[in-house]
């Protein structure tokens, strides 16, 4: 199960390293091109239109995913399954696109030719999303690399020269619907075992929606958790403010990479060990692993952005962009809490309890919305980072609460003395005024390195479960 595991997630490393790398120089030169406005209507577009397809499937393909690598039904159970969703999406695209330009004309009319471009495109990107369920459910993440890989590199490379031509957000987006009807071909002809078709099953799709309703909530309250800031910073404030926010999360949105491939790259195993009747205790120490590795990780990505907040904007960005190193200070806190939730998340998800998740979410969501109506208009986008902060948190304590599995005394005593020790740092950091010194904040960084090493919580073996897959497949190519 390691060399599983660790197999998938240098695929989808892979795949998402050299994804997340372009999509960050192409947001760099947007806001050359563009300047803080024009990156905060990017930004602001990129994260509203996507909400629109929140409820799309409702859920199912979530709940086929978890059904599928159980390896329960056959194969052509799998693929009329796939078309009879599919078909479901279609058709609910089709009506939504009908409110959601009849909503845009009256609201957002200065954007609303980007807005519909971007929503065509993200029709697209449901056929996508939903073969990518189907490779993963057979751990065939390669495939879904190689197509991340090639839609990012097109939109880089010919984004970046239609700025220079003419900067203009239509083009960008155009671009975008290039890029997702040729990862469409890739995938139709290269990768999938079928071809796309058309079936119609009213009885079966509404039974997939039925199963899906948990999973879509979940979904739905997580975008809200996660994308509500950026929205109601663009109502309450100005696209300025939206940009200079974005891009302090562009920085959170590239570290969040690892949690990413690691719980997507784990999940088919640890649900295999957790449905196993005599692979308990494997499962259990297997968790263990992961509760290491996703701390031990970020925690060093929380520091390494706190602490290098400054440099980083100063270095990428243009200098109206200052105010975004705050924020990004303030969101660095966040981050080991985002890794640990994204784990218990997905191991309540493997244990059948997406209503209890549902249930967290929901609560999180609510209470990030009511959080950022009081701080936003107060703290502006500082307001909508300690937002974030605070529901974090909260979100974090009730997973892993709900979370079945044997909590280790000695494990979380060591990480709670590690996360004091560094709290304390802080704040005499601060209260001295030496937050900025890089030269004290890499021995720091270094201190804290060496005690997760010290106390076992970075280990060798951690490693390996990487490097092992790569040195078989190197192996085998000689």
């Amino acid at each position: 199960h390691n060399l599983q595991a660790g197999k998938n997630f240098i695929w989808i490393t892979i795949g998402q390293i050299v994804t997340r790398i372009l999509g960050l120089f192409f947001f760099i030169v947007l806001s050359f091109k563009l300047g803080s406005a024009g990156l905060g209507a990017y930004s602001f577009i990129s994260s509203f239109v996507p909400l629109w397809f929140l409820l799309i499937d409702l859920g199912a393909s979530h709940y086929l995913y978890r059904e599928w690598v159980k390896r329960k039904e056959t194969h052509q159970e799998i693929e009329n399954d796939f078309h009879i969703l599919l078909t479901s999406k279609l058709i609910l695209s089709i009506l939504i696109f009908i409110f959601f330009s009849t909503f845009n004309y009256i609201y957002n009319q200065n954007i609303f030719i980007p807005l519909v471009i971007f929503f065509i495109s993200n029709i697209f990107a449901q056929i996508l999303q939903l073969a990518d369920v189907y490779l993963m459910s057979f751990n065939a993440f390669k495939y879904i690399s190689f197509r991340q890989i090639i839609e990012k590199t097109i939109i880089t490379l010919i984004g970046i020269i239609s700025l220079f031509i003419f900067p203009s957000l239509k083009i960008i987006f155009i671009i975008y619907l290039l890029s997702q009807l040729i990862a469409l071909f890739y995938y139709a002809l290269a990768v999938l075992p079928f071809k796309f078709k058309i079936i119609l099953n009213l009885k079966r799709s509404g039974y997939l929606f039925k199963k899906g309703l948990p999973f879509m909530f979940i979904i739905l309250f997580a975008s809200i958790y996660a994308k509500t800031d950026i929205i109601m910073l663009r109502y309450f404030d100005n696209f300025e403010v939206v940009g200079w926010y974005s891009t302090a999360y562009k920085f959170i949105d590239l570290v969040l990479i690892f949690p990413t491939l690691f719980v997507s790259a784990i999940f088919p195993v640890i649900s295999s060990l957790y449905h196993t009747n005599k692979a308990k205790e494997k499962f259990t120490n297997f968790l263990y692993k992961c509760i290491r590795i996703i701390f031990s990780t970020g925690l060093i990505a929380s520091l390494l952005l706190f602490f290098y907040s400054g440099l980083l904007v100063a270095i990428f960005f243009p200098p109206d962009f200052y105010p975004s190193i705050y924020a990004l200070k303030i969101l660095a806190i966040s981050i080991c809490l985002t890794f640990f939730n994204m784990l218990f998340n997905d191991v309540l998800i493997l244990q059948n309890k997406e209503k209890t998740s549902l249930l967290i979410t929901s609560s999180c969501a609510t209470l990030n919305v009511i959080l950022n109506f009081i701080l936003i208009p107060r703290f502006s986008l500082y307001g909508a980072a300690w937002a974030s902060v605070l529901c974090g948190i909260i979100n974090f304590f009730l997973l892993q609460k709900h979370a079945k599995w044997k909590s280790n005394k000695f494990l979380i005593a060591k990480v709670t003395l590690i996360l004091f020790l560094n709290i304390c740092v802080v704040l005499i950091f601060k209260h001295f005024n030496i937050l900025a010194n890089l030269y004290i904040s890499s021995f720091v960084v270094i201190i804290n390195i060496l005690l997760l090493s010290w106390y076992g919580l970075l280990k060798k073996e951690d490693i390996k479960l990487f490097y092992d897959p790569i040195k078989m497949k190197l192996t085998k190519s000689n």
